[in-house]
């Protein structure tokens, strides 16, 4: 995978990655998917001195999902961990991040899909917007419900809720985000 974002002025964010992923079918109606991905960033924000959060991570995860054919439902639950370690000690952390979601298919084919997730970001070194020098650590509760359909082949249209509160020991990081989007995805 490759990702590049634009932050605004001269700040950048660049990522490469590559994963392997295996999947056992237990039944016709259970899977479990097992993960690894290692991702490079670059980033580089405007500061002074100028902050380059360079940095390595990895992630592994286990998911196990539960088919029931007859109702049109998928419900799924997973276990993630995520290793940042970065140029910089504010952004070295490791996240647990636990996962549980359903899909549904509804009349006129759309798709609805709502997830949960809950993950601790566990910073290892003082951060340095902290006066009293403390670890900074994160635990964050976010919700998505999704509604999708396919237009054609190979257009689908969808409309999403995302709600996300992070409560940080840290007052800066703190925060609540909601955000309502909608969009279209063209697969070839």
């Amino acid at each position: 995978s490759y990702a590049v974002s634009r932050l605004g002025g001269n700040s950048y964010e660049n990522q490469i990655g590559a994963g392997v992923s295996i999947t056992y079918r237990e039944t016709d109606w259970t899977h479990t998917l097992l993960f690894h991905r290692y991702a490079r960033r670059e980033v580089s924000l405007p500061a002074t001195p100028a902050s380059d959060r360079d940095g390595d991570q990895h992630k592994m995860g286990v998911y196990q999902t539960v088919d029931v054919k007859r109702l049109g439902l998928r419900l799924y639950a997973g276990f993630e961990h995520t290793w940042d370690r970065t140029q910089g000690s504010d952004y070295d952390c490791n996240t647990p991040r636990l996962v549980a979601g359903a899909g549904l298919w509804l009349p006129l084919d759309i798709y609805a899909t709502a997830e949960y997730s809950y993950l601790h970001q566990d910073y290892l070194s003082p951060n340095s917007y902290d006066m009293a020098g403390r670890r900074r650590s994160d635990r964050r509760d976010s919700y998505t419900a999704r509604l999708s359909r396919s237009i054609t082949s190979h257009v689908d249209a969808y409309v999403e809720y995302r709600h996300m509160r992070n409560s940080s020991n840290v007052d800066t990081f703190s925060f609540v985000s909601t955000v309502v989007a909608a969009g279209v995805v063209i697969n070839y």
